[in-house]
Parts: structure tokens; sequence; C-alpha cells
């Protein structure tokens, strides 16, 4: 919807598709015949998301909601206990420093809420993208990670990947992610 020429808001929404794996190969148990430990799992779910964005010129202002419908999953093939997957609350933010006609500097900020388990987590981004192609940047999360950013854009395709680096004090534990 545009109010203005420099003006608009979006709305999106999407379908999310959640992949929960557990592989209990490697671990000591104490005892073999555990139920809960003879098999791997590998558990899908379904939910959805929904968001809206409000651009005025370079600045945007964006909230979203992710697992709407807070899907239940059973994450054991021995239990009738269920999970459900938590809502999640996001609070977008970021602006676009044009340096000059090929650089642009764009700092995000994203506050994240899972009100069910009182988690707050804030994410502070800056990404560098030249000639509208090449995308280069870092990404921290309160707390725990640090991330690196890498990413081409191809006509209307934007592929991203990221390396995310682990420093809270389980980062021996989790070692680090890749996302595309």
């Amino acid at each position: 919807f545009h109010f203005h020429q420099n003006a608009h808001i979006t709305l999106g929404g999407g379908v999310i598709l959640d992949q929960f794996v557990a592989d209990f190969s490697d671990l000591d148990i104490i005892d073999p015949n555990d139920p809960a430990f003879s098999n791997g799992i590998n558990v899908f779910s379904l939910d959805a998301a929904l968001g809206v964005k409000y651009f005025l010129k370079r600045f945007k202002l964006g909230f979203s909601v992710n697992n709407l419908f807070e899907t239940k999953r059973n994450n054991s093939v021995q239990s009738s206990n269920y999970n459900k997957l938590p809502r999640e609350f996001r609070l977008i933010t970021q602006y676009d420093f044009t340096i000059d006609s090929s650089l642009h500097l764009e700092p995000l900020l994203v506050y994240k809420i899972l009100p069910e388990s009182k988690i707050q987590q804030l994410d502070l981004s800056l990404l560098a993208t030249y000639k509208k192609a090449f995308t280069l940047g870092m990404s921290y999360r309160s707390n725990a990670d640090l991330s690196i950013i890498a990413g081409i854009q191809y006509k209307r395709f934007y592929f991203l990947y990221s390396h995310e680096l682990n420093t809270s004090g389980l980062a021996s534990f989790l070692g680090s992610n890749n996302e595309v």
C-alpha cells in the first residue's frame, strides 16, 4: 500500500517447515534399554508467519510473528508428551546509508521476544552492498553469536550465506553454524 511516492507498507506471510533431528548414537547411555534413547529423532512441524514493514525513503520499520499456531510436536517416539513451537515476535529497523552510487551501508537492529520463556534477544548487524550485487557484513547476537555474512544478488534473487560462531560459554559444545 502506497501512502506517498516515498512511503509504503508491505504485508507478508509464510509457511514454516521446522525439522528437529536428534542422533543419540554417540552418547554413552547409562541404561541402554531406555526407550527415550533407543532411536534417533527426525520430526517435521508445519506452522506460519506474518509480518508488516513500513518504508519511508531509506528507513524501514517492521514487525513479524513466527509460529502463529504454536504447532504441537512429539520429539520422542516413545512419549505421548508434546512440545509446541513457541510464538516469536520481532521488531526490525534498518536504514540505508548511501555512500556513493556504488556503495550502501545498512545497519539493522532486530529485537526478538519469546513471551512464553521470557527470552529477549537483540541482533545488531551491518551490511555493505557494492553495486547492488555483492554484500558483506557482520552480525552480533546479544550474549551468544558473531556472524560473518556474504551474499550476491542476481536479477531479482538474493542469496546470502552466514557463518555463525557461538561466543557463549557453550561454544565448545555448540560449535558453529552455517546458513544459506
